[in-house]
């Protein structure tokens, strides 16, 4: 019998492996998919991140603040995960716009550009938030 221990260094504060299984299942599979997406994604939240367990945690609780709360007490072990309190659909909804988020960084750092974690996330919040109001009043 071949045993072997594996041990993977990395910079950061997030608890990236194999064995988290989010409940952002294609923001997961996109992630994981390559290192340089990863690398993408730390060039733009750089040290704001270091609160949160992995990077899908990040980019949910600081894109939807309203959930910061439920995501610490999950954390503490006083809460539960998001599917307690969301529906399959709303799940979906979160991973689709979580997606969106990451792809839109992924072009940021691929131009090379600078731009702050905050104004890059209220702006595309914004924009989901007219969006949505559009095709309601339609």
């Amino acid at each position: 019998m071949d045993l072997r221990i594996n041990i993977i260094t990395a910079t950061g504060p997030f608890l990236e492996t194999d064995f988290c299984h989010s409940v952002f299942p294609y923001t997961e599979k996109w992630l994981y998919g390559d290192d340089r997406r990863m690398e993408s994604i730390r060039y733009l939240i750089r040290e704001r991140s270091n609160k949160y367990r992995t990077v899908i945690d990040f980019l949910f609780c600081e894109s939807f603040p309203e959930w910061k709360r439920q995501c610490f007490m999950f954390y503490e072990g006083m809460g539960e995960r998001l599917d307690y309190y969301l529906t399959k659909r709303e799940l979906h909804n979160y991973d689709k716009i979580l997606l969106s988020i990451c792809l839109e960084i992924k072009i940021i750092h691929k131009e090379n550009k600078y731009v702050s974690w905050r104004k890059f996330i209220n702006n595309k919040i914004k924009n989901i938030k007219n969006a949505k109001l559009h095709l309601n009043n339609e």
